[in-house]
């Protein structure tokens, strides 16, 4: 099993690519792995960039199983969150009116 992490900083994602060789005969060892088990391997082998936390997973609903060719290679994305300081809020100017006056 091959795990991949690639920190995309410009768009904010985190990419988490996990492969498997492809099972060839009956007596190698099945393996199979959802969402969970996914967030485990995370969880123990990835920390985020400093500034930065790890956001939601896009999607969550992919799974591994090497029995089948396209199966042995997934990608998890996440968002990559800013913990920086905040930006500092701009002053903007408040549109006036004229009032209206009635002309005699």
């Amino acid at each position: 099993m091959k795990i991949n992490f690639e920190n995309d900083l410009e768009n904010n994602l985190m990419h988490m690519t996990i492969k498997v060789d492809k099972r060839l005969f009956v007596n190698e060892a099945k393996v199979m792995m959802n969402w969970r088990r996914a967030e485990e391997l995370l969880n123990k082998n990835y920390s985020p960039p400093s500034d930065y936390k790890l956001g939601e997973c896009h999607n969550k609903w992919q799974k591994i199983n090497n029995d089948y060719e396209n199966l042995c290679e997934q990608v998890w994305t996440f968002n990559l969150i800013p913990t920086g300081p905040a930006p500092k809020a701009t002053r903007t100017k408040k549109a006036t009116t004229k009032p209206k006056t009635a002309k005699k």
